[in-house]
């Protein structure tokens, strides 16, 4: 079928009250927020008001009389009707991810964020929570009008009726980037989808069930464990099938175990870890518009097993230079006030997680070579930690490119080896 939009547009939500009442939203490398509306003909462009302030949109969710869509910037709106769309306060202006409502009671929900978590409720009246927990993802009621939220590093929250969120304890940590969808099932099962999915490459897939008291109840059979018929390796934490985790609690009073994924494959022959987390020489991981690399200078690339040096400063201490570059096209359609707003984050730690470093710088980019660097950067080993105790060692290097409108960072990772000293 045709829609309106050309090959730049990205449908990131659909919502449909019937087959000729459809809605698809999207926008354009963030900004460029559009609704398409299906009526079982055609598909056409609605109209935002001008406040949309030209960001993308995320989600879209209805009843039988509204339709309600958010986007980046904080933007939500509302159509009534056959009428126009109508932009509601949302007393904030962090990017909305996520839209759902309750038929039943006319609550409406909506969850986003930025260096935090954003819930705001947009029906029956306006009231917004700032939780100190990652950003926020996915949203969702039960039929008991129980809500749920998941987000960033595994962040699952839980409300009971009009009372205060709850952060669950599953018991054990959620692998991946993000939790970024949940849905629950008509006898009250918790589903939670994610993994890293906040920038390219899209891999390490989670799901997760919890199971309610509603869900656990007599009446309810535990489903049947389905045959293991894929490769899979159980660390007593998770189950890993190929390259998807199954994630379940060994105990908890809330989250049920989930043995086994059955995926259609043959059993594969064991592979041989490579003691080095990525392989050696290859490019560094993520979003291909964004260069993670060293220098002091200038912009030096860094691929998997390449040495990242540290140095001694004048006043005492360590410290590695760190740097960043963006394809031409990213930030020449920027102005210059809102490339001084690119935010640029880098995070260094061990492989078991323990930080070496963390900085965040606001602009700085400057063309050279036909693109956009960022260099000069340093990050300061913490005191206590000697940087000749951590020589040839696998350290992760990330670094987080948060442009204006767009509601996630794009990320780049890469695995260097510690080089100690200059």
């Amino acid at each position: 079928m045709d829609a309106p939009g050309g090959d730049e547009e990205t449908v990131f939500g659909v919502w449909a009250r019937n087959a000729f009442d459809l809605y698809a939203v999207g926008g354009v490398a963030g900004r460029r927020g559009f609704v398409w509306h299906w009526n079982g003909v055609t598909w056409r462009a609605l109209e935002l008001p001008s406040t949309a302030d030209d960001g993308a949109i995320f989600k879209v969710w209805g009843d039988t009389e509204r339709v309600y869509v958010v986007g980046a910037a904080g933007s939500a709106f509302v159509r009534r009707g056959e009428g126009s769309f109508e932009p509601l306060e949302t007393g904030g202006s962090e990017a909305l991810l996520t839209v759902t409502g309750n038929s039943h009671t006319g609550e409406v929900l909506a969850v986003g964020g930025g260096s935090s978590a954003a819930i705001v409720r947009l029906a029956p009246d306006l009231r917004r929570d700032e939780p100190e927990l990652p950003f926020l993802q996915g949203v969702a009621f039960d039929a008991d009008g129980e809500a749920w939220a998941t987000g960033g590093r595994g962040t699952i929250l839980h409300r009971r009726g009009d009372d205060a969120w709850e952060e669950v304890d599953v018991g054990f940590v959620v692998p991946g980037q993000s939790l970024h969808a949940v849905w629950v099932d008509p006898d009250g099962g918790v589903w939670a989808v994610g993994g890293d999915i906040v920038a390219s490459p899209l891999r390490a897939g989670v799901l997760l069930h919890g199971a309610t008291e509603r869900s656990r109840s007599p009446s309810t059979p535990p489903p049947p464990a389905p045959s293991r018929r894929a490769p899979c390796e159980d660390d007593g934490d998770f189950v890993r099938c190929e390259g998807l985790v199954v994630a379940t609690p060994r105990v908890g009073p809330r989250f049920d175990l989930r043995d086994r994924l059955d995926l259609p494959v043959e059993p594969a022959d064991p592979i041989e870890p490579d003691p080095f987390p990525a392989p050696i020489g290859a490019d560094a991981f993520g979003d291909p518009t964004l260069g993670l690399g060293t220098g002091r200078e200038s912009f030096v690339v860094l691929r998997h097993g390449d040495p990242l040096r540290w140095e001694a400063g004048v006043q005492g201490g360590h410290h590695v230079w760190v740097s960043a570059r963006l394809d031409e096209g990213v930030l020449s359609t920027l102005d210059d006030d809102a490339r001084r707003e690119v935010a640029t984050r880098f995070v260094l730690t061990r492989r078991d997680g323990t930080s070496l470093g963390e900085l965040t710088r606001l602009g700085g980019y400057v063309v050279r070579d036909g693109g956009w660097e960022l260099f000069g950067n340093f990050s300061v080993l913490p005191a206590g930690i000697r940087p000749s105790r951590l020589d040839d060692e696998p350290l992760h290097l990330v670094a987080q490119v948060t442009l204006p409108m767009e509601a996630v960072a794009r990320e780049r990772e890469v695995w260097v080896r510690s080089a100690c000293c200059d």
